[in-house]
């Protein structure tokens, strides 16, 4: 479903969970991390995030440009280009980083969750849901991955399966069912809307 079908209470379901990548949350450090670092690197590092989550792009990107130039192996700096690219809607480039990510770490979930969400926005729905669904077997504790999920499942019309994926994370991570059980309500609301419409117009 695009953002100009979309119902007004489900675009805001969608930003919820595609605005949350949460690149200062997750542990991942990289080969370039721990007590070899450069000087200054994990201060930079930390200003990098913070930029980042307050969507302060271009401050964010010089930052881990700077810092891939010294350690292009940094999986973290990574894990946050991937984040702002992403959010400067180059998803060709966040892609890229995620398979950065990938390749110096295969089981890392933050990136296998990055990288379905790159592939769904290029329009790559099945590669981008089966990457998705690869962050959930790494972290089936994981929020993040289920929530994402049922938002590109939603985009892409499949609404039935997007309602599914909410049922089994409600059941996956119990702290967040008031979160999932509120998507779910409102992506049944919408569905019900459009079959009475449809009767409206068959009556």
């Amino acid at each position: 479903m695009s953002e100009q079908r979309r119902p007004p209470e489900l675009q805001q379901a969608a930003a919820t969970g595609a605005a949350d990548p949460g690149p200062g949350t997750h542990t991942g450090t990289g080969t370039g991390a721990g007590a070899g670092e450069q000087p200054g690197l994990a201060q930079r590092l930390e200003q990098a995030t913070r930029a980042a989550q307050a969507r302060r792009l271009v401050e964010a990107d010089t930052l881990l440009g700077e810092i891939l130039a010294e350690q292009p192996d940094q999986l973290r700096a990574l894990d946050l280009l991937g984040f702002v690219r992403f959010f400067q809607q180059r998803y060709a480039e966040a892609e890229q980083a995620c398979r950065r990510a990938l390749v110096l770490k295969p089981d890392h979930a933050y990136a296998r969750k990055g990288l379905g969400l790159c592939l769904a926005r290029q329009g790559r729905l099945d590669e981008g849901i089966a990457e998705l669904q690869r962050a959930i077997a790494l972290k089936p504790g994981w929020f993040d991955p289920y929530w994402d999920l049922a938002v590109v499942l939603d985009e892409g019309d499949r609404p039935q399966e997007a309602l599914r994926i909410l049922a089994v994370g409600q059941v996956a991570v119990p702290a967040r069912r008031r979160d999932f059980l509120g998507f779910a309500a409102r992506l049944r609301a919408v569905l019900e809307r459009r079959q009475g419409e449809r009767g409206e117009q068959n009556s």
